[in-house]
């Protein structure tokens, strides 16, 4: 009997290591490798073709990061195999005029106005507004990240190349929103940034996130961050362009802002905060030793379609701050001067 059952559970691994390979093999798909043999040639061309001929809209056609599979990605493959540089169909979102911009080694990135206010609910982020609670938090102005810290600058500011993980199963692009970084990486990188810039960024707090996400002083009590159709704001299960499961990231900044123009505070991934604890408003209070785990707040390119009704569940998930988790980022604070 025991004999058996150690028989079945070594075919089941082989089985499983055959279908979910460990190492180098289990990481994500090449850029333009439609075939896919982890390399890139002109039969990978061909085979987009195909693929558009049969109309397969599949994650790893959309080569040049639209969001769309069609022609575009065929002459972006082709010049890719010419010059060996790709050229992505991204537009940056437009930066507004009380926006301040900064530029570290050639990746430049805005960061937004969020003007203060007094009796702020800390749970839902509105004023004057016990629904999720009655105690309340005030704060000064202070600047949001316009979008989610791409590889972009994620490598400009610690030195290293773009390097692929195990969540998003297509290599991704300088403009997709890093992930699978801990909250200690976050740390790391906000230390270099401060550095680099002579300023003090740092991972907002719960309470500024919140108010933030609802707009600030211009909130509309919108739903979702910006509007009441999850499909205008974030990318979900229900609305992804072609099917991928989950672990799909896209580039920042392709859905419609909020009303302060902070883009993808729902979807794409999820973002860290300073802590853990909503009633400190803007006090930026280290966690103690004790403090194990750390707030990563917005909704996941992993959450599941029926969590798009349901808005607390686009808020707040619990992780180890030492940990790395797939589909979790940051976003950059800033105090006003």
């Amino acid at each position: 009997m025991e004999r058996n059952i150690f028989t079945k559970a070594a075919i089941a691994l082989l089985l499983w290591v055959s279908l979910f390979p460990f190492g180098a093999d289990a990481m994500p798909m090449l850029r333009g490798d439609i075939i896919p043999d982890n390399k890139i040639t002109i039969e990978d061309v061909v085979s987009l073709i195909e693929h558009l001929l049969l109309d397969m809209n599949e994650a790893r056609c959309d080569v040049n990061a639209d969001a769309k599979v069609d022609i575009n990605d065929v002459t972006t493959l082709i010049d890719y195999l010419l010059t060996g540089e790709w050229d992505y169909g991204y537009t940056a979102p437009e930066i507004p005029d009380n926006a301040e911009v900064f530029t570290v080694n050639g990746v430049t990135f805005a960061m937004i106005l969020v003007e203060g206010a007094d009796n702020i609910s800390s749970y839902s982020g509105y004023q004057n507004d016990s629904t999720y609670g009655t105690k309340f938090v005030s704060m000064g102005d202070f600047y949001m990240g316009q979008t989610e810290v791409t590889y972009a600058l994620w490598s400009a500011v610690m030195g290293t190349p773009i390097e692929p993980t195990l969540t998003v199963p297509i290599e991704p692009t300088p403009m997709q929103p890093v992930e699978c970084v801990s909250w200690e990486n976050c740390q790391e990188f906000i230390s270099r940034l401060n550095e680099l810039t002579g300023r003090e960024f740092h991972l907002p707090t719960v309470a500024q996130w919140r108010w933030a996400k609802r707009g600030g002083i211009h909130t509309q009590h919108y739903l979702y961050a910006g509007s009441n159709d999850v499909d205008e704001v974030a990318w979900v299960l229900t609305n992804r362009p072609y099917p991928f499961g989950s672990g799909l990231t896209f580039p920042v900044g392709m859905k419609k802002p909020n009303e302060i123009g902070l883009y993808d505070m729902n979807g794409n991934v999820r973002e860290y905060t300073h802590n853990c604890i909503a009633t400190q408003g803007d006090e930026l209070v280290e966690p103690g030793p004790q403090d194990y785990t750390i707030e990563a707040m917005g909704g996941s390119a992993d959450d599941a379609a029926y969590y798009a009704g349901e808005i607390i569940y686009w808020e707040t998930m619990d992780v180890n701050k030492g940990g790395r988790y797939g589909l979790v980022g940051m976003r950059l604070a800033l105090q006003k001067d």
